[in-house]
């Protein structure tokens, strides 16, 4: 009797850390970033925007822990529910890319409008919404001055 109580435990534990391990390994993979701090990122601003385009791209690359603090921030904006707005435009863009582990293809657009951003993982896109400007916050934080267009402030109601 007593033996079989042992064999029940230790075949209760096992299953217990099975299950643990399966829903961090889900958790992982379905991830809104790259979830790898050893990718790369390059982030790109704008030295002049209008409502209809930007122009004048300035690009920064972001490498191990920079590139990783933003995905975490991404992967942290819940997914947005409000209406999109229809005339938008692009005020940053962040282009991930694996040094090592599997290739994966992670581009995210941020727009003056709404607070919105566009992940796009492997083709599958999401809309996400950056109401506490985290993310755009981050990304004026790392361009540099010239960035004018995106280092300001612009919301729709500036238009």
């Amino acid at each position: 009797m007593r033996m079989q109580r042992r064999a029940i435990v230790a075949i209760g534990a096992v299953l217990v850390a099975a299950v643990v391990a399966g829903v961090f390994l889900w958790r992982e993979g379905n991830s809104a970033g790259t979830s790898a701090s050893g990718d790369r990122a390059l982030v790109t601003g704008y030295t002049s925007s209008t409502m209809f385009a930007q122009s004048g791209p300035v690009s920064v690359v972001l490498h191990g822990a920079s590139a990783a603090c933003i995905d975490q921030i991404i992967s942290g904006l819940p997914v947005n529910t409000a209406p999109i707005c229809a005339e938008n435009i692009a005020m940053y863009e962040i282009a991930f890319t694996a040094v090592a582990g599997p290739a994966r293809c992670v581009d995210v657009v941020g727009y003056a409008c709404g607070s919105m951003v566009e992940v796009t993982v492997d083709g599958k896109e999401t809309t996400r919404y950056d109401g506490k400007c985290a993310l755009d916050t981050a990304v004026r934080r790392v361009l540099p001055a010239v960035a004018t267009a995106t280092k300001r402030k612009v919301t729709c109601a500036d238009w």
